[in-house]
């Protein structure tokens, strides 16, 4: 199992076989080893050469090493095994998919 880490440390999801979870232990997609798929099997994001791109090809972020850089070059996070640039994009999915998520004003 390959933890990734936010910018703080905890825990914000992990990867076990080729499934997704948040933090949360829900699903939060899929992979297959280069690509990303969201919780519906829809394509989300790919890797490549030190870059994690959207499906049109932007690149949305970069690693190096244990630690994923945003394209403005803000830290995002890490990983816990040998950083490779597939937990980098699942960090990315994760805080998309918070970004996104609908909030509630009481």
């Amino acid at each position: 199992m390959e933890r990734v880490y936010d910018s703080r440390g905890r825990v914000y999801g992990y990867v076990d076989e080729d499934v997704i979870y948040d933090g949360d232990n829900r699903i939060a997609g899929y992979t297959d080893g280069s690509m990303i798929y969201d919780a519906y099997r829809v394509p989300m994001a790919y890797v490549g050469d030190g870059y994690v791109y959207t499906m049109d090809g932007m690149p949305i972020g970069q690693y190096r090493g244990y630690n994923l850089y945003d394209m403005s070059g803000s830290y995002l996070g890490y990983g816990n095994q040998g950083f490779r640039g597939l937990l980098g994009a699942i960090l990315l999915l994760l805080l998309l998919r918070r970004a996104f998520r609908p909030r509630f004003i009481f």
